[in-house]
């Protein structure tokens, strides 16, 4: 068995990771007659086309036509002639086609109560690349009613459509055709073949479950897709089409930034991934339903690429996943009482705690183990508010442990981190740094590519510890979740991720060999930028659930946050009270609308806005739907996810199991349905060159200001404040070695001993030696000149790259003085009177022969005159008779292989 075990991991990932199936339908025409909707969906090239045929003719009914047969250009335009002559000649009319709407895809159908609509989307913008993968955000989307003669006979149906269109969907919506969104990067790139692990002796019919049923596929695939993040799942439901038409829309934050190491690009990504189970507001979804969905559940996934690979086969990707979410429990606020902090209650006693262990259930089948719960919540209160909710956690997780294996324990972390802030002699960040290694050392990350981290680790001289999976190809996995929440998992929560997301990104470069140990500190460019990436995540998902931005935000913890934010933070917290207290019931409703939760065709004589509550549409229980229970109530955990630990059970029985299976494509479009250079360099597209994606990502490139180019260096002070301490090396780049990183290199906690710089003092005084003498030179030089100015920052550049760039010659740098000149006169900043007057100054400059009104002609040696000659001479007479020597040399050849 252990042989076979070892045989199999191998062969897991020595394997080529298979193709992900493009949806190449990513055009789209909607021609509109009486009769009928034809939508053209084409590919980007518009070689390969799609028909789909929507009745106008059923008042109520969706009836689509799909022949899933695939037409070329020519077909199409025929099949388009057809339909507008008949037309004409059935309607008598001057127009067969009435009109055409182009999209870039098919968001769904809904129903209220008359007729179905149909939601196309009309504008998208790149948001991220995933090697050639390319993510988008629905920039606009147009609503058209199906039926022809729309009905008015109810009066309700244009306030459920102004409610439905209340939900923005220009607002945080994503999609993309080739790669999926509604799973972590780990899911998408395991290979299909994978054998399991080794097993324990008693699970033997699974074993020879995974042996028989697992079976290598190498063709393209697609993948099913996680239907807790797909936001549109309801409004597909009603059609049956080709997948090529179909698009998975999930929603939350996608955002996408360039960390520079020395030019080389890494592309930082973070999606966090919405659930559309028992989504809503904030006092309106507190806990979790009868199914074990919370409220404010976020799977963030934090992904860092080598940006310099844009195969996405090819590329070398890490990621690292966390999630938050209200706690698995029945509790609510009531908020009857306009009270800035309604009381916490718990509504339903569940000895047996089903609910929370239908959660932790999901959880262990989607992450493996282990599950860390990182509690953010009030421990100790004079009066017992947010206590309650930490002594519910707790009994709670001592009652489902005592029937898992210890290692495969829930884990449980309790971290005032409220009371521990207003403490001047605690560091909140250090003790969530803390917390984030352990977590590190427990699940660790996910690398597609063989490096043997735990072992280099192990042999470096810092000697730190990484968890997850490794296999003996080297390539590692991430087993387990970190679940951070809080009371709202919010501010404080987005904190501790933040702080979670920069131990991980320390390991993340150091296993693409970026950085020499796995140590990030603040006031580097690295982690400012995900510092910036993660306040816009915190703000993005705080709006959606709460109704405003952060209030505490990560420089609040930090302690350097300005005084003005106080003033910021008092209109968040009146602007999230507001929302809460006036507009969250609509917002409620439209999102249970929006998701399907509530269908009004089916109940039409109840209406939404009437409810005084929607818990009989969350709770399956109340409305008398119980599930059939086959297994013990100590067994909350399923078999299969049992047999798995610490592996995902989604991830092994990725292809054996009808709960986790895949939909697979044929052979025969494997070619053409994915062209990465198409799909990544788009040259069908005529682009402006600010709205390119690269463009316009956050990135690390600032101001040569610094000594180290370098994101990963100390940026305590500007370039300006280094040229007043010249004679002061001590202060130049003094970073915190510590693993949580402070906000300056001045702070209390830190002593001169701990202090170690990024340069020996050798480079510092060299440097400094170098500034000195370029502010004398410059200082001692009236002549203001571009070039002089520019040559200061070729200083600092040889220093940092070790390149020598010599002072420009004196006829390099009037020619260069010249064109500045004719700028200056471009713009109207000088007078002359012609530009032939500037360049015809013979005294400053001499006019070459080669110049904008002068060339002169190459000139062309007679050996390459007869070369050509005789190039020609093949082209008119034939190729001449080979010479004796060369008939010589072939009948020797010929010789030689006929014995």
């Amino acid at each position: 068995m252990e042989a076979r075990h070892k045989s199999g991991e191998r062969e897991a990932f020595e394997m080529q990771t298979p193709s992900i199936k493009i949806n190449w339908v990513q055009k789209f025409v909607v021609y509109e007659t009486k009769a009928r909707f034809l939508v053209v969906g084409s590919n980007n090239t518009k070689s390969r086309l799609r028909v789909l045929k929507i009745d106008r003719t059923e008042p109520r009914e969706l009836v689509i036509i799909d022949d899933r047969v695939e037409y070329t250009h020519q077909e199409i335009e025929d099949l388009l002639k057809r339909v507008d002559y008949g037309n004409r000649m059935k309607n008598k009319s001057a127009s067969g086609i009435i009109r055409k709407i182009p999209a870039y895809g098919i968001f769904g159908f809904v129903r209220f109560l008359e007729g179905y609509y149909m939601i196309l989307i009309t504008k998208r913008r790149r948001i991220a690349q995933m090697g050639s993968h390319a993510i988008y955000k629905i920039e606009d989307t147009c609503m058209v009613y199906i039926p022809h003669a729309p009905e008015k006979s109810n009066p309700d149906e244009s306030r459920y459509l102004k409610m439905f269109n209340s939900v923005d969907l220009k607002s945080n919506f994503y999609f993309s055709y080739n790669y999926d969104l509604t799973h972590t990067l780990q899911y998408n790139l395991t290979p299909f073949s994978e054998t399991h692990h080794k097993m324990s002796s008693d699970k033997t019919l699974w074993e020879s479950k995974l042996e028989k049923e697992v079976k290598p596929q190498t063709h393209g695939s697609r993948t099913k897709p996680n239907m807790k993040f797909v936001w549109n799942e309801h409004m597909l439901n009603c059609v049956d089409i080709h997948p090529d038409w179909i698009l998975y829309v999930v929603h939350g934050f996608v955002c996408q930034g360039n960390i520079s190491v020395f030019g080389r690009p890494y592309l930082l990504t973070l999606i966090a991934r919405r659930s559309q189970k028992f989504a809503g507001t904030r006092f309106l979804k507190r806990g979790a339903n009868c199914q074990g969905d919370v409220g404010n559940e976020v799977e963030t996934e934090q992904i860092l690429a080598d940006g310099g690979i844009s195969s996405f086969k090819k590329g070398r990707f890490t990621s690292f996943v966390q999630m938050r979410g209200s706690i698995p429990s029945h509790w609510s606020q009531d908020i009857s009482k306009i009270v800035p902090k309604p009381t916490i209650t718990l509504d339903i006693v569940d000895p047996f705690h089903r609910t929370a262990g239908l959660h932790f259930n999901r959880l262990l089948s989607h992450y493996g183990s282990p599950v860390i719960l990182l509690n953010l919540v009030k421990k100790k209160e004079q009066k017992p508010h947010e206590s309650v909710l930490y002594n519910e956690i707790v009994n709670t997780i001592s009652y489902l442990n005592q029937f898992l294996p210890p290692k495969h324990r829930i884990e449980h972390i309790g971290f005032d981190m409220a009371r521990m802030n207003k403490r001047k002699d605690v560091n909140v960040m250090n003790k969530l740094s803390n917390i984030a290694y352990y977590v590190l050392k427990r699940i660790g990350i996910f690398q597609n590519w063989p490096n043997y981290l735990r072992e280099k680790l192990k042999k470096s001289r810092i000697n730190l510890e990484i968890g997850g999976h490794q296999f003996e190809t080297g390539n590692s996995i991430q087993t387990g979740i970190v679940r951070v929440n809080c009371v709202d998992c919010l501010d404080r929560t987005n904190t501790a991720q933040f702080a979670l997301a920069k131990c991980a990104l320390a390991f993340q470069f150091y296993a693409l060999g970026a950085i020499e140990k796995p140590v990030l500190q603040f006031e580097t460019e690295s982690v400012r930028l995900l510092e910036e990436l993660y306040e816009i995540h915190g703000d993005t998902l705080a709006l959606q659930y709460g109704g405003s931005q952060l209030v505490h935000r990560i420089k609040t913890y930090r302690k350097i946050a300005p005084l003005t934010s106080h003033s910021r933070d008092i209109m968040q917290t009146l602007s999230r009270y507001y929302s809460n207290t006036f507009s969250d019931w609509e917002k409620q409703n439209a999102i249970n609308l929006f998701l399907g939760v509530f269908k009004p065709y089916e109940n039409p004589d109840i209406r939404l806005w009437d409810l005084s509550t929607d818990y009989y549409f969350h709770n399956s229980r109340s409305m008398g739907k119980f599930e059939r229970i086959t297994k013990p109530l100590t067994q909350w955990w399923d078999e299969e996810v049992a047999v798995c630990l610490p592996r995902a059970a989604i991830e092994v029985f990725k292809t054996c199991s009808s709960k986790f299976e895949c939909i697979y494509s044929s052979r025969d479009d494997e070619g053409e349905s994915k062209d990465e250079f198409y799909e990544h360099y788009k040259p069908y597209e005529l682009t402006i060159f600010a709205d390119t994606l690269m463009f316009q990502m956050p990135h690390t490139e600032r101001e040569n200001s610094n000594i180290s180019f370098s994101p990963f260096c100390v940026r305590s002070s500007r370039l300006n404040k280094r040229k007043e301490s010249l004679n002061s090396t001590n202060n130049l780049l003094h970073p915190n070695p510590s693993l949580s990183g402070n906000a300056s290199t001045s702070s209390a906690s830190s002593s001169a001993s701990e202090l170690e710089s990024d340069y020996s003092d050798d480079e510092v005084s060299h440097y400094c030696n170098d500034l000195k003498k370029e502010a004398s030179s410059s200082s001692s030089s009236s002549n203001n000149s571009p070039m002089k100015k520019a040559h200061f920052d070729f200083a600092i550049s040889s220093h940092i790259y070790g390149t020598i760039i010599e002072k420009p010659a004196l006829k390099d740098q009037k020619l260069y003085e010249k064109y500045v000149k004719i700028g200056n006169i471009a713009e109207g900043k000088v007078e002359t009177k012609s530009y032939l007057d500037l360049w015809s100054d013979k005294q400053n400059f001499n006019i070459t022969m080669n110049s904008p009104f002068e060339i002169k002609e190459p000139t062309v040696s007679n050996q390459n005159l007869k070369v050509y000659e005789e190039y020609i001479d093949i082209g008119l007479k034939g190729p001449s008779k080979p010479s004796n020597e060369t008939i010589k040399l072939y009948k020797k050849y010929a010789d030689f292989f006929q014995t």
